[in-house]
């Protein structure tokens, strides 16, 4: 079975038991046209239901690796899911991204999946990268060519907010010029 039909599967359980969750990773973007790079899969998913996610996910043979206040890390012999990355949304604004996401067709024959909005899924890329320039410098690239993806149906004076809480206003204008200006192609 592939990744993909593994995810699907899993997320589709997640719905029987009652998983709040979205995707928030490569797969989230893919479901925007960005071409997936990460082999990991990233979810956001509702702290309050983590015992839950404990239950499904140990009896259907994975192991947890590492936990932390805001992660949680799951991996499985024998499986095409490499490992399963899953941000803890604890905090009011993490929560609301979860009722804010989008279902979005992302696999093939299955139904829809939950996955975050575009401007989430760049500040929860902008978070990820606080401190560590080389992937600051590879995420900019990929935020760029979601914006040029779906520049219509994004709301920029929000992005602007959320560059300015990072210190990275300058790199917003640049982003910005570049994707609204005519025959923009990446």
């Amino acid at each position: 079975m592939s990744a993909s039909s593994e995810l699907s599967e899993l997320l589709d359980a997640f719905w029987n038991v009652g998983i709040r969750h979205a995707l928030c990773g490569d797969f989230a973007l893919g479901s925007f046209g960005i071409p997936r790079m990460d082999p990991e899969t990233e979810v956001l998913i509702h702290k309050e239901d983590l015992p839950k996610l404990d239950d499904m996910l140990l009896d259907q043979g994975f192991t947890l690796r590492y936990r932390s206040a805001n992660v949680s890390y799951f991996v499985k012999q024998k499986s095409e899911l490499q490992s399963l990355n899953f941000v803890h949304a604890s905090s009011e604004i993490s929560q609301s991204m979860l009722e804010r996401a989008l279902d979005k067709p992302v696999f093939p024959e299955a139904r829809l999946t939950r996955v975050v909005k575009p401007e989430d899924l760049i500040a929860l890329k902008l978070q990820g990268t606080t401190g560590d320039l080389e992937a600051r410098h590879k995420e900019l690239i990929v935020i760029e060519a979601l914006l040029a993806a779906g520049k219509k149906d994004v709301d920029w004076s929000k992005l602007a907010e959320l560059f300015s809480l990072f210190d990275m206003a300058t790199e917003f204008e640049g982003i910005q010029s570049r994707v609204k200006s005519e025959g923009r192609q990446l």
